[in-house]
């Protein structure tokens, strides 16, 4: 029976086999253009396998950013779920109060959290199994160089606890009281 191969791999071996954007160029140019294949097929919603990234270069954790639909022009959730075993990653899936369904949390993202303050991821830990998120004093129209507020390591359990409150919340609105 033959292996089936991901249309994302595929990509990534017509080009790496064309060789054409190595010839006469440094190794680092090599490396970069190898990482843009993957964010193209990302981009172009190219269907992933689960591990496609024992073949692939991880480009980083904007992949995963633009393949959660970080610019809400699309989302490749094939290529979320490959990076995700990747790097041996639950999602994090956070809803605002405002939607019913979750999202996942990606590098960049803006959410609001406990006491509707707007927060941002900013990293994640993948070892320990949380992520960062920062809070910044004018709330989403911060400036680059601002330092932040206050600090948050969020886990999987807080998240819970958020969407317990939240529903808790929303049967108290649905009461009147």
């Amino acid at each position: 029976m033959e292996n089936k191969i991901s249309p994302a791999v595929q990509l990534y071996r017509i080009a790496v086999e064309n060789k054409g954007f190595q010839q006469g160029r440094s190794r680092l140019r090599g490396i970069h253009a190898r990482n843009e294949i993957v964010m193209y097929a990302i981009q172009y919603g190219l269907q992933f396998f689960a591990d496609d990234f024992s073949e692939l270069p991880y480009p980083g954790e904007h992949a995963y950013s633009i393949a959660c639909g970080e610019e809400r022009e699309f989302d490749n959730r094939s290529a979320c779920l490959a990076i995700e075993k990747c790097l041996d990653r639950k999602p994090f899936l956070l809803r605002d109060p405002d939607k019913k369904t979750p999202d996942r949390m990606y590098y960049g993202r803006w959410f609001r959290w406990f006491g509707g303050d707007h927060l941002l991821c900013t990293s994640f830990n993948d070892e320990k199994k949380y992520f960062t998120a920062c809070k910044y004093k004018n709330g989403r129209s911060r400036e680059y160089s601002e330092h932040p507020e206050r600090v948050f390591k969020i886990t999987h359990e807080d998240i819970k606890k958020f969407h317990n409150m939240l529903d808790e919340n929303s049967v108290l609105i649905k009461e009147g009281k």
